[in-house]
This record gives structure tokens, C-alpha cells and sequence, in this order.
């Protein structure tokens, strides 16, 4: 082996033997991971990963550490089974690697998992089947028991998986084998298990005791902790089911990389043990006053089965988008991942070699989410209007098509027409269309008031569209008064104002006058109108796998979930708000395939055609790494960031490439590098044999004395 080789080889296996770090900015729900914001509600922290629970805890943070039954694999359209339109189309294996379905006597649906051997919680405890039953358990809050109480059902009624699960168990004698029983089919159960939340599996060692009555969730809302549960019971009397929220002793799954701690700005670090702790009583994590977190470090899991390579990972926070691109340009930072991580002009910018010398720019090839103007059929109750104003607002969209939206892809429906049920989509007329059938009579001087137009202005991507919109409208003799709020919670509240006008079940309540005790009725839309506090919204769907199945009966669950779609389905012309409701809770449960499409093509041509919804773009998503980064790719949902995939780029240039001056340099350091090795070995050689090469240095008084001596 040459001297180049011996070097080049020396130099691999210590760049190999070398601890490994990886620095990321993630977008989060609301916008990115920013240190100190605004808004503790508006991505400042990453909460205390539960994977029970819902905000604060981010997404994008708990699918690294916390994994479920099933994956959304958005590249495999067909599923486990090859065939198309079947219950596992873009289902993956992950905590189960295979599964099979039946239908009992009694019309129960069930699934069988076979579970994933030889995982381990990053504590050390085992995956099996048991592990499962005690996370259902507490996900459900109950026993899994066939007609058995679920107190937490409800709470997570935005999701019809919730509403028709109604038992589990392990079953076999493997201790890996385990059941899920419904009480009727539910043809999404196996794409809605693949969400980041609930249904992630926790380590039974940092879960509450269900024996006990304690709970896994937290209910935090708005400051105030809703113990005991359900609200209301009486837990001093012996044998009642009041149950109280602990939240999780610690963040444990079972996913490539774990939890260690958060860095906060005082310099301290909050270990992952104490997160509960700090985001237990409100909608925010708390900590010393004006304290917030600056870096939350991941170790990887050993023994994995996706084997990782980074031993860390850091999630480091910024006060802004330019902070975020100013790390990038300076080498600081990785990866920024996630649409909302920079601007659309940072992205751009940094995709340049001018600005993004040593980054290289990513763009996913497959949708996220729509974007999508929503018209509220709650307050502007006459299609014909509505009509009026997509024709006003969708020529504008190209102007968003040709600048700050030019990454992303022009929409004309409210779903993806590639996703499961969506094909009928495909056929249905374009906004433009539908807005030519409007009436002739109506024109902007029907509207009598500026529209309310509800935007999140801490979004970028949302003033610009918010700004188009005005624009057109205005062009069109339409007034607007914006509502451009800072907060999620500010949003969210103006979504679920309507609410004191109108129940989901049916039944009316709430003042149709303040004070005046008449509350509104289901067939008097005027009455509800006043409870509406917006006309238009900006807002989106959930992408995959929540499109269209999950999002569409979170327009019809019973309590409100802070999204603008589902007040502004409440007066639809063509179907009653009850029948909608009807309809879009029979989709998953329609057994018959012919007659759940026609459902499904049902609900959305009804959707398309009230004028409800006027589709922007759909999100691609969006990174910049850092060409020290190898092995990148996009996950298939909007939170999810594939952070086992990557590794350390190996050099560029392999030995025959290396120029001659270098090759000449490293020569020159091998050979003297040997001459000084050689030179020690003849020194010691010689110190053997009694024949130093050096001699002593005496103290000169010594050496005149033993001479002396030497002498008489």
C-alpha cells in the first residue's frame, strides 16, 4: 500500500470513528421553531412531547422520538396488498409489520396486528403487545372492552377512528400479536393510525396508572386544567370513574432518536424528565420569567432498525426567518425543513449560488395541504354572493402563481385529486366556472358592510395572499376590514365564536340578543349569522393523511377545533348542515366501495359548487441543507423529517483526484513524519546498549569534585 493510501485510509477511519452533529431548524404548526416569540402559542417551544396530548406539544419534534402501528408512505399509492382503493392504500409497516382485517358475526370490524420483534422504548423496556394495550388504554381512557366506558373518546372527536374503536387486546400467546375491535368497519382506520398523534406508543414505564384513575392527557384549555374528568363528576365518592391528568413522567418512545433535554436562555438545561412539569397547566410551557428555549438536543436510539448515523441532533431556535437563512449562509445551520422555516424569498435567495454557496436547496415533488380561501356560508348565506366573490378574488391567483407562491402548485379544488377518494375532483368545474353561474342580479352593491377577512398575520405566506385578496376585492367595489391577528389562540377564537349561536348536535343555544335568553334555531340562518365574527378566512386543510377523510369530519365534530371550515359549512344551499354531518360520518363506514365513492364524490361536488372554498395553491414542501449533509429526502407529511436517512457527506474528491502540489504536501509530512520515527527508534536503540548519542548534563560543581576524588 502506498504512503498516500495509508494516509487516506487514516484519515477515513478517524472521520468515521468521529462523533457526529447535526444542527436543524424545523417549520412547526403555526409557523417555525422561534426562540421567544411574540406569542407563547406561536411556536416558541416543542411542549413536552407527549404523544397523547395535543398542543403545545409540535409535531415535527414528536415524530422523531414517538412511533406508531402503521407510516403514511405517500410514494406507495397501492399499499401492502398492491391493489388500489383498499383500506392500506400509502400505508407502511412501522410498529407493526403486518396486519389482516375481518368482519364478525356480530358486524364488528377488527384488525390484526402483528407487531414489530426486537424494538426497544429508549428506557430499555419492550414493544409487545401488552405495551399496546396500556397505550390504548390511555389513549381512549378505558379499558378495551367491547360497550366499556372511554372517557377520552370525546376528546378526540375530531377523528372518526375515535368514535367507531370501541375495543382492543393482545391475543395469542406470542406477546407480539394484538387486536382492534370497532363496532362497525371503518375503512381509514389503518391511514388515520398513521397521524403523529394520538396514536403513538409510549414507554408503559412513564404512563400514569389507569387503576388509579390517572391519565396520560393533560386537557390543558386556555389556563385551565380540567381535573377531575369528565367535567363535573364527583371523585369523593368511592368507585366513581373521576379521572385526573398527569401527562407523561418523561418523553420515552420508541423512534430513532430520544429526547436528552432543553437549553434555555439563562443557560440552564431542563432535563426531559422535568418537561411535564413546565407545560402541565396552560396552553404553553412555562418557565423563569422571561426564560424561553433556545436548543432541545436528541441523542440517536441505539439498536434502532433504521440505524441512524448523526449521534446528535440539535433543534435550535431563532428569533426569525432572516436569522434562520443568516445561519444557513453562514454554515451554522444544517437543515431548515419545513415550508414556514424561511420566506419565500429566502428560499429562492438561498437557492442561488450567489447567496447559497456550500447549501443546497430542496423542493418535495408531491402536495402537502391547500391553501384555500374560505367563504362562510354562516354570515354570507346566499351562494349567488359567494359566487360573486370567487369570480372577484381567482383571476388574482395567478399574480400569487407568477411571484411568492411560484414554488408551490395551483389548485382549483379543496383536495388533492390524486388522494384516496378524491377522484371525482378531477371532473368537477374550475373556480372560474362556477362563479359564472352566479346570478346576474347580484352585484357588490348587495353587500351593505366591508367583509371580515381573518388572517394569521405572523405567516408570510398568509399576508401576501391576504393582500391579494384585498386587492381584488376592492377592485370589484367590495369593501374588506381586515383581521390580521398575531396568535394562533386569537385565530382559533374567531373560529369557534359561532359556537355560542349554534350546536353541531342539532340542538340551538346561546342568545339570539344578548341578555334576551332566544336562542337560534337550526333554519334561522340570520340568527346564526350574528354570532359569526369573520366573513372570509385564509386557512388550509391538513395534507396527508388527515385529506380528505379525517378533515372532512373535523367540519362536523362537537366541540371546536379552531379551523375556519367548519363554521362556514353551517348554511349550505344545496345540503342541510345536518345532512352533511349525516353524510360525511357514513364515508369510512360504508362498507359497500361503489357506494362509499359516490358518497365521497357527494360531499365534495357539494363543497365545490356552494362556493365555500376557493382553492390557492397546494404547499410543497421546502428545505436547505447545508452540502455537508448527505442523504436527504422529504417525508411524506408536512411534520415529518426523515432524520435517520442522513449522514455525513464522505469527502468529494477520492485519492486519484487529489492535485499534485497535495499530493506532494502530504509526501512531504508522511516523510518527515517517518524520518522523526525513525530517528526515536535509533536514540532508544542506542540508550539500550549503554551507548548514549547524548551525553548528561552534570552540575558542574559535582563533576569538579569527582575529579578531585578521582585524582588522590
Amino acid at each position: 500500500m502506498t504512503i498516500r493510501a495509508v494516509i487516506l485510509a487514516s484519515a477515513a477511519a478517524v472521520a468515521a470513528a468521529a462523533p457526529t452533529e447535526l444542527v436543524i431548524s424545523v417549520g412547526t404548526q403555526n409557523a417555525f421553531f422561534q426562540s421567544k416569540p411574540s406569542d407563547a402559542s406561536n411556536s416558541g417551544d416543542i411542549g413536552p412531547m407527549n404523544p397523547h396530548d395535543y398542543r403545545p406539544n409540535e409535531f415535527v419534534a414528536n415524530d422523531f422520538i414517538f412511533e406508531g402501528l402503521t407510516a403514511w408512505n405517500g410514494a406507495d399509492p397501492l399499499g401492502m396488498d398492491g391493489t388500489a382503493g383498499n383500506e392500506d392504500d400509502y400505508v407502511s409497516p412501522s410498529l407493526a409489520t403486518s396486519w389482516t382485517t375481518a368482519t364478525t358475526a356480530a358486524g364488528n370490524y377488527e384488525i390484526t396486528f402483528t407487531l414489530r420483534a426486537g424494538v426497544t422504548f429508549h428506557d430499555g423496556s419492550a414493544w409487545n403487545a401488552a405495551a399496546a394495550v396500556t397505550n390504548f388504554e390511555q389513549i381512549m381512557g378505558g379499558a378495551g372492552v367491547l360497550g366499556g366506558r372511554k372517557v377520552l373518546r370525546g376528546m378526540h372527536d375530531w377523528l372518526g377512528f375515535t368514535q367507531v374503536l370501541d375495543a382492543w387486546e393482545e391475543v395469542g400467546t406470542d406477546g407480539m400479536t394484538f387486536k382492534l375491535i370497532f363496532t362497525s368497519y371503518y375503512e381509514a382506520a389503518l391511514r388515520e393510525l398513521a397521524t403523529i398523534r394520538p396514536f403513538r406508543m409510549s414507554s408503559v414505564a412513564v404512563l400514569p396508572s389507569i387503576a388509579n384513575y390517572e391519565l396520560s392527557h393533560t386537557a390543558a384549555r386556555n389556563g385551565a386544567l380540567r381535573n377531575p374528568w369528565p367535567p363535573r363528576c364527583d371523585n369523593s365518592v368511592a368507585g366513581s370513574e373521576c379521572f385526573m391528568f398527569r401527562g407523561v413522567a418523561a418523553p420515552v418512545g420508541t423512534g430513532p432518536y430520544k429526547v436528552v433535554d432543553k437549553l434555555l436562555s439563562d443557560g440552564s438545561r431542563l432535563a426531559a424528565a422535568n418537561f411535564n412539569a413546565t407545560c402541565y397547566t396552560t396552553d404553553a410551557c412555562v418557565y423563569s420569567s422571561g426564560v424561553y428555549v433556545k436548543e432541545v438536543l436528541f441523542t440517536k436510539h441505539t439498536g434502532h432498525y433504521k440505524n441512524p448515523t448523526y449521534d446528535n441532533v440539535i433543534l435550535r431556535a431563532y428569533d426569525s426567518q432572516a436569522a434562520v437563512a443568516a445561519a444557513l449562509s453562514a454554515g451554522t445551520l444544517d437543515i431548515a425543513y419545513g415550508v414556514n422555516t424561511l420566506s419565500p424569498s429566502s428560499f429562492i435567495s438561498l437557492a442561488t449560488a450567489e447567496s447559497g454557496a456550500g447549501l443546497v436547496a430542496h423542493q418535495a415533488g408531491t402536495d402537502l395541504n391547500i391553501r384555500n380561501l374560505v367563504i362562510n356560508s354562516g354570515t354570507i348565506i346566499n351562494k349567488d354572493l359567494r359566487k360573486l366573490i370567487v369570480g372577484a378574488v381567482a383571476p388574482g391567483r395567478q399574480a400569487l402563481y407568477d411571484g411568492e407562491l411560484s414554488e408551490e402548485t395551483p389548485m382549483n379544488t379543496l383536495f388533492d385529486p390524486t388522494q384516496p377518494h378524491c377522484s371525482v375532483l378531477s371532473s368537477l368545474d374550475t373556480p372560474e366556472v362556477v362563479a359564472a353561474t352566479r346570478s346576474p342580479d347580484v352585484s357588490a352593491a348587495n353587500f351593505t358592510k366591508p367583509l371580515r377577512l381573518l388572517y394569521r398575520a405572523y405567516e408570510p405566506h398568509s399576508v401576501m395572499i391576504a393582500a391579494e385578496v384585498q386587492a381584488r376585492l376592492f377592485a370589484a367595489g367590495i369593501n374588506v376590514q381586515p383581521m390580521a391577528v398575531q396568535t394562533r389562540d386569537a385565530y382559533n377564537s374567531f373560529n369557534c365564536d359561532y359556537l355560542s349561536g349554534f350546536s353541531y348536535g342539532g340542538t340551538a343555544y346561546g342568545d339570539d340578543v344578548a341578555g334576551s335568553g332566544e336562542g337560534c334555531t337550526n333554519d334561522d340562518p340570520e340568527c346564526l349569522a350574528k354570532w359569526h365574527s369573520w366573513d372570509l378566512s385564509l386557512s388550509q386543510t391538513w395534507g396527508p393523511p388527515y385529506d380528505p377523510t379525517s378533515k372532512l369530519w373535523d367540519m362536523t365534530h362537537m366541540w371546536c377545533s379552531g379551523e375556519s371550515d367548519a363554521p362556514a359549512v353551517v348554511n349550505m344551499e344545496s345540503m342541510s348542515f345536518s345532512t352533511f354531518r349525516t353524510n360525511v360520518r357514513a364515508l369510512s363506514t360504508t362498507a359497500d366501495k361503489t357506494a362509499r365513492e359516490a358518497l365521497y364524490a357527494t360531499v365534495l361536488t357539494a363543497l365545490h359548487n356552494e362556493a365555500v372554498f376557493l382553492p390557492i395553491t397546494a404547499k410543497r414542501q421546502t428545505a436547505v441543507t447545508n452540502v455537508r449533509v448527505s442523504g436527504f429526502q422529504f417525508g411524506y407529511m408536512e411534520f415529518d423529517l426523515p432524520l435517520a436517512n442522513l449522514f455525513p457527506t464522505p469527502p468529494s474528491k477520492d485519492a486519484d483526484d487529489l492535485s499534485t502540489t497535495a499530493l506532494a504536501g502530504i509526501a512531504a509530512a508522511a516523510a518527515v513524519a517517518l524520518l522523526f520515527f525513525l530517528c526515536l527508534v535509533c536514540l532508544i536503540c542506542k540508550e539500550r546498549q549503554g551507548k548514549p548519542v547524548f551525553s548528561s548534563i552534570s552540575d558542574p560543581a559535582k563533576t569538579s569534585a569527582s575529579k578531585t576524588s578521582a585524582a588522590a
